[in-house]
């Protein structure tokens, strides 16, 4: 009482409050237009992305379970070519016999050391002809394989660029 149009806007209020609806054209600001609709984005592809257990990108989603607000390789001063090695390991798409094979474009899976399948855990942790050895973080508990390695992201992808240079690895 005695405040300057309260009573209008009580009364415009309470028939928000009834109808769901103001009588007054209210325009939103594009950023919050744009903001609503990336979260709403965000969580339909979350939701997509959780929901789907088989299928093209399952390696993937075995790695990532969850999509990540950033990028992995943002705090990373990597070159194009550990990045893109990295990124090939985590899509399951690198350069091995295994995944060669199964593209059609070598006629066997078998490494040139003699294994009968070159598989990624077979090149990173197993295969004689690397003369360097790969050297995890102390903090990585043994056994480990490839998957569990790039599970562990920040910790092993330097160790992981640094083997692939060492021993002239294109993966």
């Amino acid at each position: 009482v005695g405040i300057k149009h309260n009573e209008t806007v009580d009364s415009l209020a309470n028939q928000a409050s009834q109808t769901g609806m103001t009588p007054i054209d209210f325009v939103q600001p594009h950023q919050d237009v744009l903001r609503q609709n990336k979260m709403r984005a965000f969580k339909r592809w979350s939701s997509e992305w959780s929901s789907a257990s088989s299928g093209p990108g399952a390696w993937y989603r075995s790695l990532q379970p969850t999509i990540a607000r950033r990028p992995w390789l943002k705090d990373f001063k990597m070159s194009k070519y550990e990045i893109s090695s990295i990124c090939r390991m985590r899509l399951g798409h690198c350069l091995t016999g295994q995944h060669l094979f199964r593209l059609n474009i070598l006629a066997t899976p078998s490494c040139t050391c003699g294994e009968e399948v070159q598989s990624l855990d077979h090149v990173l942790l197993g295969c004689t002809l690397n003369r360097n050895v790969l050297r995890l973080p102390k903090s990585v508990p043994l056994p480990v394989n490839a998957k569990f390695i790039l599970i562990s992201t920040n910790k092993c992808f330097r160790p992981i660029a640094s083997f692939l240079n060492n021993n002239k690895l294109k993966i």
